[in-house]
C-alpha cells in the first residue's frame, strides 16, 4: 500500500467539504479520495486519521479530523429567532417531564434521549427545520455526527387531550462505556427559513446527567442557570364571597378574594393589589386601595377580606370591581395580572303602615272591618303586597290582595272580620303584611292586634212592640170607658136630683 502525502489541493477539497451542509434525513459526512483514507501513522502530521463510528440510532459517517495545520474556528455565535419557541407546558414521548417543569433528558440502558418540541410562530420554509448536536470533547458520549432534517408534524402530548403541530426534535446519543459521573453540556443548533425569507438560528443547551457511570471518578460540573424560557406563575381569582349576600344599598359589607398561585414550581414574591370599584357610589372602607401580599407559593392561596359600602342611593344591580396585580417570581420581575369580582346590589324594600287597629269591643256574630294604610317609604317598587290575620275568634275568610306599590306612594287594605259566636272575652292576634321586591325575594312584617267580645245585645221584635202598643191602647180605652161611666153614673142622679129640687122650689113659689 503507497503513502503518500495529500497536496494542497487536495486537502482544501477536503476542507470544503467538511464546511459545506447536506441536506436530507440524516447528513453523511463528505470522505477524501480513496488513497487518502488509508491509515497514517500517528509521526505524519500532514495525514489525518480517518476514524469511524457508528451513531445511535441512525446511520452517519464520523466526522473527520480537521489536520492540525488548520487551527480550528471558534462556532459562529449563533442568535435566537423568534420563529420558533419551545413548547414548554407538555410531555411528549421520551420525555418525562415538560420543559415548565425542569426537563432533563432521559437515560436507559446506555442511550440518553435528547428531546426539544419546538412550536412554529411563522410560516417555515418547506415546514421543515435542521438540526444538529454538538457533544463537544466529552468523554461521556460516542463521538459521531449527529445532523437530521424535522418537519412540521401533529403529535398527541402525553399531558394532553388534543394534537399539537409542531417540530419533534429528537436525538438517541448512545453513551461512552468509560463514562464518568457527572453533568455534561450538549447543545442543540437549529437552523432553517421562514416563507419570508429570514434566516432561523436557534441554539439551545440541555445538561445531561450521568450516575450510572463506570468510573470511580465523578465529574464535577455544575450547569450554569438554563436559559430556557419557562413558565411564570400567574396570580388569579379563584373565589369572591360578598357578605351578606345579596348586598343591600346603604348598608356595609365585607368582599372576601381569594388569590391562587397557578403555577407549581415558583412563587410569587412582592405581590401589590390595586382594588378599583369602578363606580363613584361604592366605597372601599380601606386606608388604601393598594394592598400588599409578601408571598404565595406554588399552587398556594392568600385571602383578602375588604370591608365597602355602596350608597344608599345606588340604581339596583350587578356591579364590577377590577383587581390588578403586580409581583415578581424567583427568576423574573414586573410580571402582571388581572380579575374581577361581580357585586348583587338591591334597593332594601321598605314597607310602612298606620291603622292596624281592632275597635276596642266587639260583638259576638257581627262584622268589624279592619283598615290598614301601607306606604311603600323606600327606592323600589313593592309586588304582591297582601294582609293575612291570625286572630283567634275573628275570622277574614282568607288573604286580601293589595297588589304593586311604588316608591313614595300608598294603597288601602281592608279586611272584613266575622267575630264568632263561640268567643268571649279578651283575644290577641297578629296582622300580617306579606310582599316582593323587584328579584321575588319575599318580606313580612306582623302587627300586634287585641280586641274584647262581648255577648250580642238581642234588639226587641216590631211585632211584639206593636201588640204591646195595642195593648196600651186597649187598657186606656177601658180606663177612658170606666172614668166615663163613673162620671155619668155619678152626674146623672145628680143631675135628676138637681131637677127635682128645682121643682119642688117651684111649686113652693
Amino acid at each position: 500500500m503507497k503513502h503518500r502525502v495529500v497536496s494542497g489541493a487536495v486537502a482544501l477539497f477536503m476542507a470544503l467539504s467538511l464546511a459545506l451542509p447536506v441536506s436530507g434525513e440524516e447528513t453523511q459526512q463528505t470522505t477524501a479520495p480513496q488513497e487518502t483514507q488509508a491509515t497514517i501513522p500517528q509521526t505524519q502530521p500532514t495525514q489525518p486519521p480517518s476514524t469511524e463510528t457508528e451513531p445511535i440510532p441512525t446511520e452517519t459517517q464520523p466526522p473527520s479530523t480537521e489536520s492540525p495545520t488548520e487551527p480550528p474556528t471558534e462556532p459562529e455565535e449563533l442568535q435566537t429567532s423568534d420563529a420558533l419557541e419551545i413548547d414548554s407546558q407538555f410531555t411528549y414521548p421520551g420525555m418525562d417531564m415538560p420543559y415548565a417543569d425542569g426537563y432533563v433528558p432521559r437515560v436507559e440502558e446506555g442511550i440518553v434521549y435528547l428531546m426539544l418540541p419546538l412550536l412554529a410562530n411563522r410560516q417555515i420554509s418547506g415546514n421543515r427545520i435542521q438540526a444538529s448536536l454538538e457533544l463537544g470533547n466529552s468523554p461521556a458520549f460516542v463521538a459521531a455526527s449527529y445532523q437530521k432534517d424535522f418537519y412540521l408534524s401533529e403529535f398527541l402530548p402525553e399531558n394532553g387531550s388534543l394534537s399539537r403541530e409542531l417540530f419533534l426534535v429528537e436525538f438517541p446519543v448512545e453513551l461512552s462505556p468509560e463514562r464518568s459521573n457527572g453533568i455534561y453540556p450538549v447543545s442543540i443548533h437549529i437552523s432553517g427559513y421562514t416563507d419570508a425569507g429570514e434566516t432561523i438560528a436557534f441554539t439551545h443547551t440541555l445538561y445531561v446527567t450521568i450516575t450510572d457511570g463506570v468510573s470511580k471518578e465523578t465529574v464535577k460540573t455544575t450547569a450554569p442557570a438554563a436559559s430556557t424560557p419557562t413558565a411564570e406563575p400567574v396570580v388569579y381569582i379563584s373565589q369572591c364571597i360578598m357578605e351578606p349576600n345579596p348586598i343591600l344599598a346603604g348598608e356595609p359589607f365585607t368582599l372576601t378574594v381569594t388569590l391562587k398561585n397557578l403555577l407549581k414550581t415558583k412563587s410569587v414574591k412582592n405581590l401589590l393589589v390595586t382594588v378599583e370599584p369602578g363606580d363613584m357610589q361604592i366605597n372601599l372602607l380601606e386606608n388604601s386601595n393598594v394592598i400588599p401580599v409578601d408571598t404565595i407559593g406554588p399552587e398556594e392561596e392568600a385571602v383578602l377580606q375588604l370591608a365597602m359600602q355602596a350608597d344608599p342611593s345606588i340604581s339596583p344591580g350587578k356591579y364590577t370591581v377590577q383587581f390588578s396585580f403586580s409581583y415578581n417570581s424567583s427568576q423574573t420581575l414586573n410580571l402582571s395580572s388581572k380579575g374581577s369580582c361581580v357585586l348583587d346590589i338591591r334597593q332594601p324594600a321598605e314597607l310602612s303602615y298606620d291603622g292596624a287597629r281592632l275597635p276596642a269591643t266587639v260583638y259576638q256574630g257581627e262584622v268589624t272591618v279592619l283598615a290598614v294604610n301601607l306606604m311603600n317609604t323606600g327606592k323600589t317598587a313593592l309586588y304582591n303586597c297582601r294582609m293575612e290575620t291570625k286572630i283567634p275568634g275573628l275570622d277574614s275568610g282568607g288573604i286580601t290582595f293589595v297588589g304593586q306599590i311604588d316608591p313614595g306612594k300608598s294603597a288601602d287594605g281592608k279586611i272584613n272580620l266575622l267575630v264568632s259566636k263561640e268567643e268571649i272575652g279578651q283575644v290577641k292576634g297578629n296582622i300580617l303584611l306579606l310582599y316582593e321586591d323587584s328579584f321575588g325575594t319575599e318580606y313580612q312584617q306582623e302587627a300586634e292586634v287585641t280586641t274584647q267580645i262581648e255577648e250580642m245585645i238581642l234588639p226587641t221584635d216590631p211585632e211584639e212592640k206593636k201588640e204591646e202598643k195595642e195593648n196600651s191602647l186597649w187598657w186606656m180605652f177601658v180606663l177612658l170607658g170606666i172614668a166615663a161611666g163613673a162620671s155619668l153614673g155619678v152626674g146623672i142622679p145628680w143631675y135628676i136630683q138637681q131637677r127635682r129640687q128645682r121643682k119642688e122650689d117651684d111649686l113652693r113659689l
